[in-house]
Formats: C-alpha cells, sequence, structure tokens
C-alpha cells in the first residue's frame, strides 16, 4: 500500500505516514493531506510542519494564511488557531485568539499585544499598531523596523518608498539608519542598480 504523496515531501501506506525517510508520529494515513503548495500538511487531528507534528490545540479553528510556505528559512506566521501562531513549527501564545490577525511581513497583533516573528512586540500599541509596507509599521507613538524603534521617527508623516528607503517630515530613512543631510520634502527614489538595490536624489544630491 506504500505509496508518494503529491508534493513528494512525504509518503504513506496503510498504517502511517512518513517524511524524510521517518514516520511522522501520530499521523493519520487515512485522513493525512497536503494543505497548499507548500510543506505544510494536516489530517483529521493535528497540523504538521513537514515531518513533525505541532500538536494544535483547536484544529477546528486553525486557519493556514501562508499554505504556500516551503522555505526552511521562513519568518512570517503561516498558520494559527485561537490559542497561538506557528513561524515554521514553533508556536508562540496568542494574548487574545478573538481578535488576532496577520498584518504582513512578519507583524500580527491582536487586541492586546503586537508580535514580530516569535514574539511579542512589548512596546507597541496593539490599538494603533499597522503594518505600513515594506518592513515597516507604526502605531501611534513609534515607527518600527523590523523590531526597531526608529529613534525621532514621526508616525503621522511617516512613508514607505522603495528598496528599503522611507522618510517623515524631517528625515529620509535607509532601512533602520537615517541617511544624513537628505532632504526628506524633495527626496524620490529613481530606481534600482545593477546590483539590486536603489538610489534616491533630493534637490541638492
Amino acid at each position: 500500500t506504500f505509496q508518494l504523496m503529491a508534493g513528494g515531501s512525504w509518503a504513506k501506506d496503510a498504517g502511517q505516514v512518513y517524511s524524510g525517510g521517518a514516520v511522522i508520529p501520530g499521523a493519520d494515513p487515512a485522513t493525512f493531506e497536503r494543505v497548499g503548495q507548500g510543506i505544510v500538511a494536516r489530517d483529521r487531528k493535528d497540523y504538521y510542519w513537514g515531518g513533525t507534528p505541532l500538536h494544535v490545540r483547536d484544529v477546528k479553528s486553525f486557519k493556514v494564511v501562508r499554505p504556500d510556505a516551503d522555505s526552511a528559512d521562513i519568518s512570517e506566521v503561516w498558520g494559527h488557531d485561537a490559542h497561538g501562531y506557528y513561524v515554521r513549527e514553533e508556536v508562540t501564545p496568542i494574548a487574545d485568539g478573538a481578535t488576532f490577525q496577520v498584518l504582513g511581513f512578519q507583524y500580527a497583533k491582536d487586541g492586546k499585544q503586537v508580535y514580530f516573528q516569535r514574539r511579542p512586540l512589548a512596546e507597541a500599541d496593539s490599538t494603533t499598531f499597522e503594518f505600513v509596507g515594506g518592513e515597516y509599521a507604526k502605531d501611534a507613538r513609534r515607527v518600527y523596523w523590523h523590531d526597531f524603534a526608529l529613534e525621532g521617527a514621526d508616525p503621522k508623516s511617516f512613508r514607505v518608498m522603495a528598496y528599503h528607503y522611507a522618510a517623515d517630515a524631517k528625515q529620509v530613512y535607509h532601512l533602520n539608519e537615517v541617511i544624513p543631510g537628505a532632504d526628506a520634502a524633495s527626496f524620490t527614489v529613481i530606481g534600482p542598480s545593477t546590483k539590486g538595490f536603489g538610489y534616491g536624489k533630493d534637490s541638492r544630491r
């Protein structure tokens, strides 16, 4: 009864499911199936990251938000239930499962907390927190690049541009660094280099 399953990440027979030559503990071959186009699978009682059982607490409420998740280096939320969310096979507890939402890049939030990758972003205000594009987010008090608060950045006037550039009313940023002397009012991104990073200009430089 042995057969290779679609996608090539798993195999099964009448009694067991296999990944990478090893038995997946507890997996049910009768209901085991791939979810999407990545390395996520499920059966009637659990979800799996490749060959790792996730021991999901609430299968009925579980939602896959990245069905193409297939990278060993994935750092974004790909699934969650009412109790926790998953980055790769690691689960992070959710403070308020009823309001949990994935925002974009590596950010998520609920009514009580903001999350970045595998941990809460403790200083962020969940009621005003939003993903604004690229690798940036903001709340009413701060602007964030990844989990780093940009010193002095103004959330109200902050805008994201291409190739990791951003600006507010006073300063221009590349990633998490201020570009000294750049004029925020006239700064624009003018296109990519042959290396893949972007060029910018203002009215003076």
